[in-house]
């Protein structure tokens, strides 16, 4: 029986439809919760109420006419207690200004309130002070003062398909969960639009290697000039964050492996061919290059194929991963590392985890986690031997977290099962490059620590999916304390001058980076909270009385006043790593494909559009 047609004068209309209702296409009443919703008995959740009325869209329908309509944007007004440089240092021209013209007035026009934490960038440090979150609680009692103060996360994992059939975990921590937030947050305050429908929102990139059948089994060495600039090239770009290998000694063997090639073994010309790929991904993007530099990538791509994926399917070759990890020992361990950068580098995330995963299980089984399994070896050998396999238990530990913060995934090592002296500067490799005895000490105990304290952002605000001002006021002075200990070539300077060599820069500029990640991890939840608490205020205007869809707890943490530090700490640091960046980019040093610095770059520019 077909349904009775209702008037158009006594229909029902709703302002807005909660989040179940649109996924399943079904009519909304526009109530907390919803019928659709109580009838199933779900959770009932709606993101963010739709402020215009038929008055009010009409209005600006005539100010604006049919091509302002379609150029209009969303322009989130800026967080209070910002970066006053925010808008100085970031213009934007041409059809991009126009986009982000504000519907309501909350645009150029709109007042940038600030707060005595802007202060903070003169001092380098984004976070607010110890004494400044101390002032900002009000006594116990009031609203939004008390130490158990927390709300659900906003934002949520997905389900995303690699274009192969497979639907594959993204978390919360991802940057791209955190742009479908963004996404949904748009399209209930602006409406369907090319960001908020993008047809690709629900896929990942997952690229493929692929060699033509003719270059499959080239398993040639490169020349020895060759050969040499991309091991100085591995070198140089992964300084400060991973040390696989001691590259004096590497180095060294690679000059014997070139006097006779055929003495050399196949697990060895598996590594090498490795850090071949990965140096010819990792290579300089500067566009100032010696002669010689120039004739090396000359011979590189002139066979019109990627020469870096040949070197890959080469060590693979010569050391299959799977037979390799069946009797792995410690080069099946440093194989499977550097097949997990090359992974990244090559934009194959899941397949970086998977063979990340072999490598973490594989140093369990050989000790690396535990300092006493070093006791079997003698004086003489702690030299060659156990500072080696301190030095890779460390490289492991940092890619840990950084891959689980990438892919909203849970960490492969818990610091449970770690000794507390993996995480010293004790027994680093006797010859540390450029001469500088505590370089490599410094550089890679500060990512280590700095890992350390990303693993309990990872663990104790995005696994439980919890806001809780008590636990970031702990963690941020977890960070301030880190940075305290830091040597004063990584300190971390408002106009960043970083070291005249490039490999050093590129340690400073990692680590520097590092920090900054662990502050936006840290602050991000509150300033999307932060947003939707400003969106509330401004939107909704005389619908003040409108019923408000935010969960007790959530509005109690947004009253706080903390919130806006938190906030204002968020996107300091977004616009302090891509100054770092620039930095680098000046200098001509910046790697090609460094998956680190893209990841931490994507994840900056998400922060700053957000503001």
């Amino acid at each position: 029986m077909a349904r009775q047609k209702v008037a158009p004068e006594n229909r029902i209309r709703a302002a807005r439809a909660c989040e179940n209702c649109k996924r399943r296409k079904q009519k909304c009443n526009g109530t907390y919760p919803c019928d659709n919703c109580s009838k199933r008995a779900v959770d009932c959740m709606f993101i963010q109420p739709v402020p215009a009325t038929t008055q009010r869209r009409l209005s600006q329908k005539h100010r604006d006419g049919p091509e302002g309509q379609w150029r209009r944007g969303m322009s989130a007004p800026s967080i209070e207690g910002g970066d006053s440089n925010v808008r100085g240092s970031f213009s934007v021209s041409g059809s991009m200004s126009e986009s982000t013209q504000s519907q309501d007035g909350l645009g150029a026009g709109a007042v940038i309130h600030q707060s005595p934490t802007s202060q903070s960038i003169l001092t380098g440090d984004p976070l607010p002070s110890t004494n400044e979150m101390d002032s900002s609680r009000q006594p116990a009692g009031q609203s939004g003062s008390s130490e158990t103060d927390e709300a659900e996360m906003q934002e949520a994992s997905r389900m995303l398909n690699d274009g192969k059939g497979r639907m594959l975990y993204i978390g919360d921590s991802a940057p791209l969960s955190y742009l479908q937030t963004i996404r949904q947050l748009v399209g209930t305050v602006v409406g369907s639009s090319a960001f908020t429908i993008d047809p690709q929102r629900h896929k990942i990139l997952e690229a493929s290697v692929s060699i033509p059948p003719p270059h499959q089994h080239t398993c040639t060495l490169p020349d020895r000039e060759v050969a040499f600039f991309l091991v100085e090239s591995f070198f140089a770009n992964t300084k400060g964050i991973m040390h696989i290998f001691d590259e004096c000694l590497f180095k060294q063997k690679v000059d014997r492996t070139y006097q006779n090639p055929l003495a050399a073994e196949p697990s060895w010309l598996c590594i090498l061919n490795l850090v071949f790929a990965n140096g010819l991904q990792l290579r300089s993007a500067s566009p100032q290059r010696s002669a010689s530099e120039a004739a090396i990538l000359r011979r590189l791509s002139s066979d019109k194929v990627d020469r870096s994926e040949m070197f890959f399917v080469a060590a693979k070759h010569f050391r299959d991963s799977v037979s390799g990890f069946e009797d792995g020992d410690f080069a099946s361990i440093q194989a499977l590392l550097l097949m997990t950068l090359y992974m990244l580098t090559a934009a194959k995330r899941n397949t970086a985890w998977a063979y990340f995963g072999m490598a973490v299980r594989l140093a369990y089984a050989l000790g690396l986690h535990r300092v006493e399994t070093q006791l079997i070896f003698n004086e003489s050998e702690r030299v060659s031997t156990s500072v080696h396999r301190m030095m890779l238990w460390k490289s492991l530990y940092v890619m840990d977290r950084f891959i689980s913060a990438c892919l909203g995934r849970p960490t492969a090592i818990h610091d449970d099962d770690c000794s507390d002296a993996l995480f010293s500067s004790n027994n680093i490799a006797p010859n540390p490059p450029h001469g500088d005895q505590s370089f490599l000490s410094d550089t890679l105990t500060a990512s280590v620590q700095s890992a350390k304290i990303l693993g309990v952002i990872l663990n104790r605000v995005y696994r439980k999916r919890k806001i809780s001002l008590k636990i970031a006021r702990g963690i941020a002075v977890d960070i301030h304390n880190w940075t305290q200990s830091l040597p004063e070539f990584l300190q971390w300077n408002p106009v960043p001058t970083p070291h005249d060599d490039p490999a050093i820069a590129l340690a400073q500029l990692h680590i520097w980076l590092m920090y900054f990640q662990n502050i936006v991890l840290l602050t991000r939840p509150f300033l999307l909270l932060h947003v939707k608490k400003i969106l509330d205020e401004h939107l909704s205007g005389s619908q003040a009385s409108q019923p408000n869809a935010n969960s007790p707890a959530e509005n109690k943490v947004a009253e706080n006043p903390e919130l806006k530090k938190y906030s204002a700490a968020c996107v300091r640091s977004a616009i302090h790593m891509i100054r770092a960046i620039q930095a680098i980019r000046v200098k001509g040093c910046l790697p090609r494909r460094n998956p680190f610095i893209i990841h931490w770059m994507f994840t900056a520019g998400l922060i700053v559009l957000t503001n």
